[in-house]
């Protein structure tokens, strides 16, 4: 055990928003860069550059245990059927969004937990496939100057999420 690194202890704040974006998530800096980026994620419009997201050094940790190692790389694989497999849109219903301050270069843990929907066919069409997900970025500071979404850039994104559960409903409606 001595030989364990330990960091110093930081204090800092947490700001908690339950449901759907409002003017109150709008005035805090980190949620409303993070309600925009969500935006453009859902309606499938990646017709932008990456940069206006994530910072060139960007690591995206997949639920699938892919690791992607630069902004670009990100963007990529988020164009590609990877992300959401045949669906071009999915409806989310936001439960908790927290934003946790005091990270390097003043970056914010934000932690989001929702449920995703993805379409089915049949008489099952307007409730969808419900699955649990949870998202965490830390964003921050851009790393280049210009660069960003109001000054803002993700530098680390995780996603918790079971795609199997996804695939054995999909597989039970065919």
């Amino acid at each position: 055990m001595s030989n364990i690194k330990c960091g110093p202890t930081i204090t800092s704040k947490a700001i908690t928003h339950h449901g759907e974006w409002n003017e109150e998530s709008r005035a805090i800096p980190a949620i409303n860069f993070f309600e925009k980026y969500d935006a453009v994620v859902t309606a499938g419009d990646l017709s932008g550059s990456y940069h206006d997201w994530f910072a060139p050094s960007a690591r995206f940790y997949a639920n699938t245990g892919v690791t992607l190692h630069s902004g670009a790389e990100i963007w990529d694989f988020m164009k590609s059927l990877s992300l959401f497999g045949a669906y071009e849109i999915i409806t989310t219903n936001r439960i908790t969004t927290v934003i946790i301050g005091g990270h390097e270069r003043g970056d914010r843990l934000i932690h989001q937990s929702d449920t995703v929907f993805y379409p089915k066919e049949g008489k099952d069409k307007g409730i969808g496939i419900p699955i649990r997900r949870t998202i965490e970025f830390v964003s921050g500071p851009s790393e280049v100057h210009g660069q960003g979404t109001d000054g803002l850039q993700y530098f680390v994104g995780k996603t918790f999420w079971d795609t199997h559960v996804l695939k054995a409903q999909v597989n039970q409606v065919i």
